[in-house]
């Protein structure tokens, strides 16, 4: 049986790597068969347990990638959010998917990171409401200087405007249960910075 010399874990004859570091492995003559396995460790007296097998390949880790490349652990969305300042500013986050009232928690709550937060979703979901409101304006305008009969189609627009208000009760549900979701669409602008 051979051993590693960098981690000293035993084996198995004619392996390249070591199971345990994947460090090269030399060919060693007699000597290795007397050689005891090096402790691992002071506090562990126990035997390592693996459910591999020696020159299978080590298991993988999160943030390994079958080209070798090291991908970071996703961002959690709510790190830096204490709960006491989601207790604080529950009703500054809530007001500001109220349509132009998000300039209240826009200035009132400057050191809070979750009403800013919140403030960045209800600006973007009252920028995205205003630039449907001129174009809605505009199209109607013209389909209806085409002819009276197109006024069909500005209804089916029309309907898209619930799709806001659906928004503003989502945004409304998350900022009073002191949730960080981003809304859907309009969640990933990112105006202020929080």
């Amino acid at each position: 049986m051979n051993y590693c010399e960098r981690c000293g874990a035993p084996a198995r004859e004619g392996a390249r790597l070591c199971p345990d570091c994947a460090a090269e492995m030399r060919r060693r003559r007699q000597q290795n068969e007397n050689r005891q396995p090096v402790r691992q460790r002071a506090y562990d007296d126990r035997p390592r347990q693996r459910d591999y097998e020696y020159d299978a390949p080590r298991p993988r880790r999160y943030n390994d990638e079958p080209n070798g490349n090291y991908r970071p652990a996703p961002a959690r969305r709510d790190v830096g959010f204490t709960q006491e300042d989601i207790q604080q500013n529950k009703a500054m986050a809530v007001l500001a998917y109220f349509g132009i009232l998000v300039l209240i928690p826009l200035f009132a709550a400057k050191h809070s990171r979750y009403a800013r937060y919140h403030t960045n979703q209800g600006l973007a979901l009252c920028i995205a409401a205003i630039i449907y409101s001129v174009v809605y304006g505009i199209l109607s305008s013209v389909l209806l200087a085409i002819s009276w009969r197109l006024y069909f189609v500005l209804t089916i627009l029309g309907v898209v405007s619930i799709f806001f208000f659906v928004l503003m009760i989502i945004g409304i549900v998350n900022a009073a249960g002191g949730k960080t979701k981003p809304l859907p669409l309009v969640g990933k602008m990112r105006i202020l910075k929080y």
